[in-house]
């Protein structure tokens, strides 16, 4: 990324503070100059009425929520939002679902003595997201 060019603007959508504050560590340490974590919301109601007012470049988000879930959101928002969704969960069996919704990729994490463990590789998934954002971002301009 140029410095004439704007960081992705993220939001992350998950109940649980702990796995929020991780997340955004790691983007931090991994893209300090390319994702910009706008906001962070605990709940998928909130997150649905700032989705639905500003442009977002990248949603990370939870499944299981109390008030509305991931997939829930991701309908909600479909067709007004471009954003490309990543969908952060400890749960395995919403793999397939998730990309029958058409998400850009499935962040699997796992808890450990109250710590979040992402596995595959974080830095794969992000260069994976990096790549794809860049040549979207590289079209839609070319166009």
């Amino acid at each position: 990324m140029t410095q004439s060019e704007q960081p992705y603007k993220s939001i992350i959508v998950d109940d649980e503070p702990q796995n929020i504050l991780m997340l955004e560590h790691l983007l931090k340490e991994f893209f300090p100059s390319d994702i910009e974590v706008d906001r962070t919301f605990e709940s998928a109601l909130d997150a649905l009425k700032y989705i639905n007012s500003e442009s977002i470049d990248l949603i990370f988000l939870d499944i299981e929520m109390p008030d509305l879930n991931g997939f829930d959101l991701i309908k909600a928002i479909s067709g007004q939002s471009d954003a490309r969704i990543i969908i952060v969960t400890s749960y395995d069996q919403y793999a397939l679902k998730a990309f029958k919704h058409s998400v850009f990729d499935f962040l699997k994490c796992t808890h450990s003595v109250g710590k979040s463990i992402f596995t595959p590789s974080i830095v794969e998934i992000f260069s994976d997201l990096y790549l794809s954002v860049n040549v979207a971002k590289t079209l839609s301009t070319s166009i």
